[in-house]
Formats: C-alpha cells, sequence, structure tokens
C-alpha cells in the first residue's frame, strides 16, 4: 500500500548513514567477499530490529559505486487479521454513517496483514493521516464532516470514528416501549442547520400509529461542549413549551432529561440512560421521576 511504502521510506532515510560508515570506501571489486561481510554486520545491528518492529529482516546489496541495499521485509506474527470499524456521530442519521463505514473500511485494508508490532509504532500517524484523508471526500466536504479516529492495534484491531457534521444535525428515530408510555409507537424526525458553529435551529416531527397523530416541534439548542447539548422548543401542534438536555458519557451512553413532554403534569418530565448497542439499535432505561420506570427500544435510520 502506498501508505506504508512512504512510511517504510521515511524510515529506510535513517538507516543510510548506518549502511554508509561500514561500506564507503570498499573496493568495489572485494565484492566477492566483502559483501558478505557487509551484510552480517547490518543483520548484527541491534537497533535495526526498533526500525522495523515485527518484521524479519532479510538485507541484500549490489555493490557498485553507487551501492544499493535491499531490505526485504517479511511480517512476523502476530499480525493483523481483521479491523472492526465503529462509527458513532451526534449529528448524522445512521442510514449515512453506513456509507461512511463503508468508505473508511476499504481504507482500514491497508492495516491487514501488517505485523502488530510495526503498526502500534505507526499509529500516531495512522491516527494524524486519517481525518485529512477522510475529509477529502466529496460528501464530507458537502456536509462540512470532521473526523476523530481511535486506533488499538491487536490481531482483531478496533478502528473507532466519531463523525460529526458542522452544518446540518438530522435524524429518524423509531421508538418502542415496554411498560408505561402512552405514546407508543413513536416515530420521530429531526432536521436541523446549525448557525454560527454551535447553534442548531431546527423543526422535529412525531407521528404516532396507533391512534394516528402528527406533533410538529420548532426549536433552538446548542452544543455547549463535544458531551453537552441542551435545547428548547415548543411542540406547536398541542402548544407545550419543551426544554431538553443530552450528556454524553460516552459515544454509546447518554443520560437525558427532558421537560414539556405533555400537558398532565406527573408525567410532565422525563429521564432516561441510553445505551447504543448496535450501529441502528439502542435500548433506554426511562422515569418520569414519580413512579414509573421502563424500557425503550430504539431503531435509529
Amino acid at each position: 500500500n502506498p501508505f506504508w511504502y512512504d512510511e517504510l521510506k521515511k524510515t529506510l532515510k535513517g538507516l543510510e548513514p548506518l549502511a554508509l560508515q561500514y561500506i564507503a570506501g570498499t573496493p568495489v571489486k572485494s565484492q566477492r567477499w566483502s559483501v558478505k561481510i557487509f551484510l552480517e554486520l547490518i543483520s548484527g545491528y541491534k537497533e535495526l530490529q526498533e526500525l522495523f518492529p515485527g518484521f524479519e529482516i532479510i538485507p541484500n546489496i549490489s555493490m557498485d559505486e553507487e551501492t544499493t541495499l535491499v531490505m526485504k521485509l517479511k511480517p512476523s506474527e502476530p499480525v493483523i487479521r481483521h479491523v472492526w470499524i465503529k462509527v458513532r456521530s451526534k449529528t448524522l442519521p445512521a442510514l449515512l454513517l453506513e456509507q461512511v463505514k463503508y468508505a473508511v473500511a476499504a481504507e482500514s485494508d491497508l492495516l491487514v496483514g501488517m505485523p502488530v508490532e510495526y503498526v502500534k509504532e505507526a499509529s500516531k500517524d495512522i491516527v494524524e493521516d486519517a481525518p485529512r484523508r477522510f475529509a477529502e471526500s466529496p460528501l464530507a466536504q458537502a456536509l462540512g464532516l470532521n473526523f476523530e479516529v481511535n486506533f488499538r492495534a491487536a490481531r482483531e484491531s478496533v478502528l473507532q470514528i466519531v463523525v460529526e457534521s458542522s452544518r446540518f444535525r438530522g435524524f429518524v428515530k423509531g421508538k418502542v416501549s415496554i411498560g408505561k408510555e402512552d405514546r407508543n409507537p413513536d416515530i420521530e424526525f429531526h432536521l436541523g442547520a446549525f448557525l454560527g458553529g454551535r447553534t442548531e435551529v431546527f423543526t422535529e416531527f412525531n407521528f404516532f400509529p396507533g391512534p394516528i397523530d402528527l406533533q410538529a416541534n420548532l426549536g433552538v439548542g446548542r452544543r455547549f461542549s463535544p458531551v453537552v447539548y441542551a435545547a428548547v422548543g415548543k411542540n406547536v401542534t398541542d402548544g407545550i413549551n419543551r426544554v431538553w438536555m443530552n450528556y454524553y458519557l460516552s459515544e454509546d451512553v447518554v443520560v437525558s432529561w427532558e421537560k414539556g413532554i405533555v400537558e398532565t403534569e406527573e408525567e410532565d418530565i422525563e429521564g432516561s440512560v441510553l445505551f447504543q448497542v448496535h450501529d441502528f439499535f439502542s435500548v433506554e432505561l426511562t422515569t418520569d421521576f414519580h413512579k414509573d420506570i421502563w424500557f425503550r427500544f430504539n431503531v435509529h435510520l
């Protein structure tokens, strides 16, 4: 892969002064015996393995006035056998994230077959270079996507990517509750645009299939930090004022609080802890802070 070619080429630059000190001034006609000695010297150089960790190194030489040293690198176990891709976002719908995941999976092919030890050493370059490459795609430029990459090298490696849009926020969520909740099931649509970086103006629609009902909401939200999002809005159908906040304990665990659920005072406030168990599915433990606690299952599209 061209990425590794460039990385190894940079490492080879550090090897040139070492090789030159062993062979400079050696008569070319002595190659029948001097090449063998030179290769033994290079092979026994203890720092050589530090330059190429995780590889079996087989040197060879084409000796002339302009001498060429060829380093054959053979990956040694353990090598990376598979790369698991995990993509999360607070601003993009799951179906769009799936497209990002496919694009990242193609990029991750460069890791398969590489020695774990070497990739661990090079992981800093991978983490720094990957967001730049991902951001060059037409989709990333159109949506103003920003990427944060974390990578853990192992036989079964994990590449985690957090991708956020600086321009839009949208999702579709289907919700089914087991236990107390009259508004069940619920299909929620959200579409917002960011103004001035962190402030979002949005509209939401909630469709309830049984009995059939449609509610419309308008509001303004703000990202106060990477882990805190709060919003105020109005249910224009029922005339209820709303306020809510999300706190992201991690990319897969979200604590939420909301006021203005319905007009009934005892059901007006709701709190929940959401666990993202799959790219398209999550589970919430929900309460109205009075006496009812129930589970809610979400499908993210």
